[in-house]
């Protein structure tokens, strides 16, 4: 996968308290709040975003998504429990309003040309990292400039902005916390696009389950 830059637009509104979502159109005043509003205005641009119901996770995979910090051993654990198959993940990729870059949805394993990890992978938001180095909108595409599909659930803690930016120059920016340790996210973009999923914000322990698939 090559990946591309060029520099994000930032606000610093958080997600709504009620709802745990914010979506703005960044230089407007344009937001929306509401889970059905943010829908709607989403899917318009093949961005998915549901709630995520965590109150049927086991015990012990519940109590590693409240831990802060995991070892190797607990982060494959609690990643490989949050997996979806791939019917799953193209049913998610249809209710977003796109179809995917890869018919059938290609390769469910994929690796990042130029660094040192691959997906699926499961990011643990860690307090004393620097993450504003990576708020840079880029594409994520193969070699030959195939947009690869993620699919992301948000299992614990808040702070985490999604932007897009279309190609009349707007930028989407959504705002996600989970609601509770029962009450999380589910969401899908085109990774093909320029976008950028930023932790800059994210509360220490965040964590996010990520399938990126296609090329």
């Amino acid at each position: 996968m090559g990946i591309g830059f060029v520099a994000a637009c930032t606000s610093q509104e958080s997600a709504d308290s009620q709802t745990g979502l914010r979506l703005m159109i960044e230089s407007t005043d344009m937001s929306w709040t509401a889970v059905d509003d943010v829908q709607e205005q989403l899917r318009q641009i093949g961005i998915g975003v549901w709630p995520l119901d965590l109150r049927d996770v086991p015990a012990d995979i519940r109590g590693l998504l409240a831990e802060e910090n995991l070892t190797d051993e607990e982060t494959a654990r609690a990643r490989d429990h949050f997996l979806l198959s791939r019917e799953r993940l193209l049913e998610l990729v249809a209710e977003s309003g796109r179809t995917p870059n890869v018919p059938g949805g290609g390769a469910m394993e994929t690796n990042v040309a130029n660094q040192a990890y691959g997906y699926p992978q499961l990011w643990v938001v860690q307090g004393d990292v620097d993450y504003t180095r990576f708020d840079v909108l880029h594409v994520n595409t193969s070699d030959d400039g195939v947009g690869v599909d993620e699919v992301l659930q948000m299992v614990s803690g808040g702070g985490v902005v999604v932007r897009n930016r279309r190609p009349d120059g707007r930028i989407y920016n959504l705002r996600l916390d989970c609601l509770s340790a029962d009450a999380c996210w589910m969401f899908s973009y085109d990774a093909g696009e320029d976008h950028v999923g930023s932790l800059s914000s994210a509360t220490p322990g965040t964590k996010l389950v990520v399938q990126a698939f296609g090329p």
